[in-house]
């Protein structure tokens, strides 16, 4: 019997022939991850004879297995089944080991918490929607379980080739003040607030005032978590080492906090700050950033300005950013007595900046300039400070609040308003303002974030002057904003002529702000 081999699409036929051309065919498909082989026999009878090919049988078929570089896992059964086979039925025969998966660490967290929104592998979303109460625990809970995984087991396919299985992922924790390690569970050792952050297990300190903080509580100054299960009265003053819950109104009162706060209440006529020293590097931060951004404009329109009418009148690039400075960047040297203002505060913090500006921007000092470059040092010092604050910045704390009124609030992350907004009130969060309830308005007063503002409502119907601010190149949104709503993006400023709605200010071309928005 004679017979030849056929390749299409992975698949190796076998056709034999006999003399009077009868046909017997044997088809062999290999999957694409080389896990399993299907095959399938047919036979052609002969049209004279009316007689069939004799069957393939068992050691003919494992031969062309064998061709097939096929040496795992091979299934005799179905391969004895397939030769008693009277044609077209598909058999698998061969199955390589499957790759049994590795099973991971798994950090099972016993205590209530922010609820987390897996967004992708890197990223994690908090729901502000849903923050809870502070949990308070007692010395021997359990406040988490690490539950250990394993390693799987390597596959195999049908060609003996290994599929490596990847190892488990062990779980990456450690432990702070307040908790210890029992086996394989985390228990606190002190009574206080559970805490997971940045994959490190704490228990801080908690004090309840189970009431109102007024002339029979005294002030309140706390390393740790405050937790106020009433209201802050007038006068008082609340400073928590880490962060707070109120749960009544902050009425011409003070609180200061390092961590978190919330408020369940109102907040009238006081003066907050969340996130202790931060506040006030993030403020340093945002200075050098707009100082060094203004250099750099200032740099690039002498040097325009170099092939046009102070060319031919042999001017110097001294006398050019001179005159730059009182007609375009008049703004510079009010930030130059600010700083100047802060590094006597601050004990000469900033003495190297304050004597290059001295130098080069403040008074007659830019005449002496010859080459627009002598800035270049200036703005390197600037960028290294910038560099060395960032540093020391630790996780952003964030406020929760519900309603303000008449206050000054300051916060080192994200102010989250689950109420009926915020009116006249100066307000800056060091990263964005986020306005979740559909009536939320931001009414009054200066409302500054460093990166973004999505707000609700701005400014009102009787055209109150409200100004949302943010620095760099920040954005600023509004599902309705009235007129006389300033928008302020890198000290630039647009006024809203007209009642608008689906309104977002930004950058746009020319470093000009462009304000995206239709009228109402």
């Amino acid at each position: 019997m004679g017979g030849y081999i056929m390749n299409d699409n992975n698949a190796k036929t076998i056709e034999g022939k006999t003399e009077n051309t009868a046909k017997r065919i044997l088809s062999i498909t290999i999957s694409d991850d080389c896990m399993k082989a299907y095959a399938r026999v047919s036979y052609i009878k002969d049209m004279k004879t009316d007689e069939y090919p004799p069957k393939f049988n068992v050691d003919e078929i494992m031969k062309i297995i064998k061709e097939k570089d096929i040496f795992y896992g091979v299934d005799n059964e179905a391969v004895k089944k397939l030769c008693e086979d009277e044609g077209e039925n598909k058999f698998v025969i061969a199955r390589g080991k499957e790759v049994v998966p590795s099973v991971d660490d798994v950090i099972k967290i016993e205590f209530e918490q922010e609820i987390i929104k897996k967004k992708d592998e890197n990223e994690f979303k908090i729901d502000y929607r849903d923050v809870k109460s502070i949990c308070v625990v007692q010395p021997g809970y359990v406040i988490a379980e690490i539950i250990s995984g394993k390693d799987g087991e390597d596959g195999i396919n049908i060609k003996n080739k290994k599929i490596k299985c990847a190892p488990h992922k062990t779980a990456k924790y450690s432990i702070a003040e307040g908790v210890g390690i029992q086996e394989n569970k985390i228990v606190a050792t002190i009574q206080g607030m559970p805490s997971w952050k940045n994959n490190i297990f704490s228990v801080i300190k908690v004090y309840e005032i189970n009431g109102d903080i007024n002339l029979s509580t005294g002030n309140i100054d706390f390393v740790g978590d405050v937790i106020v299960r009433g209201n802050i009265d007038e006068s008082m003053e609340l400073n928590a080492g880490n962060g707070a819950e109120v749960s009544g109104n902050i009425e011409n009162a003070e609180v200061h906090t390092k961590g978190d706060l919330k408020v369940s209440g109102n907040i009238i006529s006081s003066t907050i700050t969340v996130g202790g020293e931060d506040i006030a590097k993030k403020n340093e931060i945002d200075v050098f950033n707009t100082l060094c951004d203004i250099l750099e404009e200032l740099k690039s329109s002498v040097q325009q300005l170099q092939s046009g009418y102070f060319n031919s009148a042999n001017c110097t690039d001294g006398q050019i950013i001179k005159t730059l400075i009182e007609k375009k960047y008049s703004r510079l040297n009010k930030i130059c007595m600010y700083l100047i203002k802060e590094n006597l505060q601050k004990g000469g913090k900033f003495s190297i900046i304050v004597d290059m500006l001295k130098e080069k921007i403040i008074g007659l000092a830019p005449v002496r300039i010859k080459k627009v470059s002598e800035l270049d040092p200036l703005i390197e010092e600037l960028k290294n400070a910038v560099k060395m604050l960032s540093k020391d910045i630790n996780l952003d704390a964030n406020m929760y609040v519900q309603y303000a009124q008449n206050s000054t609030i300051k916060c080192s992350g994200d102010i989250v308003i689950n109420g009926k907004g915020i009116y006249t009130s100066d307000v800056q969060a060091g990263n964005a303002i986020y306005c979740m309830m559909d009536k939320s308005v931001l009414r009054g007063g200066c409302i500054k974030a460093g990166n973004v503002i999505k707000s609700k409502i701005a400014g009102s119907v009787g055209r109150v002057r409200t100004v949302l601010e943010v620095t760099g190149d920040g954005h600023i949104y509004a599902d309705i904003a009235y007129a006389n709503t300033m928008f302020r993006i890198n000290g630039k400023n647009y006024i809203l002529q007209n009642d608008s709605k689906n309104v977002h200010a930004y950058i746009g071309e020319g470093n000009l702000i462009q304000v995206d928005k239709f009228v109402l």
